[in-house]
């Protein structure tokens, strides 16, 4: 996707996101996950996204984000004349035991505690030894 369509893209996410008036509204902080599980054979098993959820802690968000910012500069867009970072993180966990899971995590290691930054909760999926789980974070805040 080039750098207009990225932007064009983004532009429509965050006007469809803040008419919504989700939860993260309360922040400038734009928050995005998508939740792919695959089975051992790369077969496509569930597919989740969403931009609502049951917990974010924002100040704890603001610090992971500054931290992930310094580590790998994120790309800018622009968008009505205002500049936005985009971060984007990939997590993919491996299953190793039969369960189902309900809900999609983001904990953070910060002081010596595993801190939850935010949670997507849903109905849930089964997973078996084997499985594959990747959840794509985006968070866009204005610079």
């Amino acid at each position: 996707m080039n750098h207009a369509a990225a932007a064009l893209s983004l532009a429509g996410a965050l006007s469809v996101a803040c008419a919504a008036a989700p939860a993260w509204a309360q922040s400038d902080l734009y928050v995005h996950v998508q939740t792919i599980l695959r089975d051992s054979d790369g077969r496509l098993i569930a597919y989740l996204e969403s931009t609502k959820f049951t917990d974010l802690d924002f100040a704890l968000l603001d610090t992971f984000l500054d931290l992930e910012a310094e580590r790998d500069p994120p790309e800018t867009a622009e968008i009505g004349g205002r500049f936005y970072e985009v971060i984007r993180r990939v997590q993919v966990v491996p299953i190793d035991m039969s369960t189902v899971v309900a809900s999609t995590n983001l904990t953070f290691e910060f002081d010596g505690q595993t801190n939850l930054l935010a949670r997507f909760a849903h109905n849930g999926y089964p997973t078996v030894p084997g499985d594959v789980l990747e959840s794509i974070w985006t968070f866009v805040r204005p610079l």
